[in-house]
């Protein structure tokens, strides 16, 4: 409750402009940019991804650069997404010839299907043990706290 008070009084003050319909107090999560805000942490909405989740196979490079541009957007919920995408790199290169081959299906499922799963991310609780991993390679870098 004190959170509130302390809200109103800086709203009180500054005098913003605040739309009612855009206000929501008391709600165990919300819908922000794409994501489920809660007290459990941030994850994906999967009213987006579903947008992602039935992407058709059968593009062109325009398409193909924006289904990238959509699984790039939730790319901390995707592991090693650099990996995954790397495939699709010469594809979306201006002068390039299409030629979608079987590794590229392969790659086109894996951010679909990790996205059907994706974890919540949380704040890392520094008093609990936790696991640093780091990798990379000739073509990527990365990295992931696990607790």
């Amino acid at each position: 409750m004190q959170h509130l008070r302390t809200l109103f009084e800086v709203l009180r003050r500054e005098k913003p402009h605040c739309h009612r319909s855009k206000c929501h107090f008391g709600l165990n999560q919300v819908q922000f940019l794409g994501h489920t805000v809660s007290s459990q942490g941030i994850a994906v909405d999967s009213k987006k991804t579903e947008v992602i989740a039935n992407w058709p196979v059968h593009m062109n490079q325009k398409q193909l650069q924006i289904f990238l541009g959509l699984a790039g957007y939730y790319r901390r919920f995707i592991y090693n997404y650099a990996t995954i995408a790397l495939p699709f790199g010469p594809l979306v290169k201006k002068d390039h010839t299409w030629n979608w081959n079987k590794e590229h299906d392969i790659a086109f499922i894996k951010p679909k299907t990790a996205l059907q799963s994706a974890p919540v991310l949380t704040l890392p609780a520094f008093s609990l043990p936790r696991i640093e991993t780091t990798d990379a390679s000739g073509y990527c870098v990365g990295d992931m706290t696990i607790r």
